[in-house]
């Protein structure tokens, strides 16, 4: 087997039958392919053949990328797509054995993230004019992106027939092209409603993509983030201004507010409860904060 042959092989099934995206599956790419070079170079040979690689060559290879200085969570990346790789190989019948399934992936301290608070987001949103074009629009983005939590890649690839006004409701397709329905409050209709209305004095009826740019074309996603970093650098000097910091907001003015965590994890699209939990740290996170502030026993460092 030719290793450009499994890489190609490998990238198909990521796109067909994994459903990813083509970021993932760039990065999984590139990971695949430097980790066969250094195999080359440590097994000495220049037509690798997979069936010999071993377990302990990927030890190694885990040891030199922390040589480099690569965090615990980037080697645990890399690791990740040699592990979907083997386990592809093995399901297609490739490989008898599978080097990589008994090595642990690295431990990985899990960050908190960033949020804005619920002031933040309202002054983010009375800031946008929305009596035009370009303002409805951009304000109604940001109202859907926290109204709803969706992905940069979920809000750009919706279409009209995905919404039900009457349900407010929107059809999302979320990572590994599952589907879900997520729920848009009042203040995201009426903003969608206004967006649609001056949409519809500049281009006439609606069709196709939502969130168009004024060519009439679907809205990139370099473009949705270069809306969303101006307007929230308007009241916030965080280091994180993109979609996903209204994201993270959602899940965690949710969970403050009293939502099971169950709930969010569907609203969200997660696959396993665990990677919802982080936003249950956020919100003690805060809490932690704000008892060292006020309690007066707190262990507070003087100034």
């Amino acid at each position: 087997m030719k290793i450009a042959e499994i890489i190609s092989d490998f990238v198909e099934y990521l796109q067909n039958e994994k459903g990813y995206s083509k970021h993932t599956i760039k990065s999984y790419t590139r990971d695949i392919e430097k980790f066969f070079d250094f195999y080359r170079e440590y097994s000495n040979v220049e037509n690798l053949d997979v069936k010999n690689i071993d377990r302990t060559g990927i030890r190694h290879y885990l040891g030199k990328l922390y040589e480099e200085g690569l965090t615990s969570t980037t080697a645990a990346r890399k690791l990740s797509a040699i592990k979907v790789l083997f386990k592809y190989l093995m399901n297609q019948n490739r490989i008898e054995n599978n080097p990589a399934i008994l090595i642990r992936s690295p431990k990985t301290k899990k960050s908190i993230p960033e949020i804005l608070s619920e002031q933040e987001i309202s002054q983010v949103l009375n800031n946008i004019n929305d009596d035009d074009f370009y303002g409805s629009r951009n304000k109604a983005l940001i109202e859907l992106f926290y109204s709803t939590g969706i992905r940069l890649s979920e809000l750009i690839n919706i279409d009209f027939q995905h919404i039900n006004f009457s349900k407010n409701e929107i059809k999302i397709l979320g990572k590994g092209n599952k589907e879900r329905i997520v729920l848009m409050g009042e203040r995201a209709v009426g903003s969608i409603e206004n967006y649609l209305k001056k949409r519809k004095e500049k281009f006439g009826d609606s069709k196709g993509p939502l969130f168009i740019s004024n060519r009439n074309q679907r809205l990139s996603a370099s473009m949705v983030q270069v809306i969303v970093k101006e307007k929230l650098a308007a009241v916030s000097e965080k280091n994180h201004l993109s979609p996903h910091i209204l994201r993270h907001s959602f899940a965690t003015h949710l969970i403050d507010n009293g939502a099971e965590l169950s709930a969010v994890k569907e609203l969200l699209g997660h696959e396993s409860l665990s990677t919802t939990q982080i936003y249950t740290h956020v919100k003690m996170d805060r809490m932690k904060t704000l008892y060292n502030r006020a309690h007066p026993h707190a262990d507070k460092r003087s100034a």
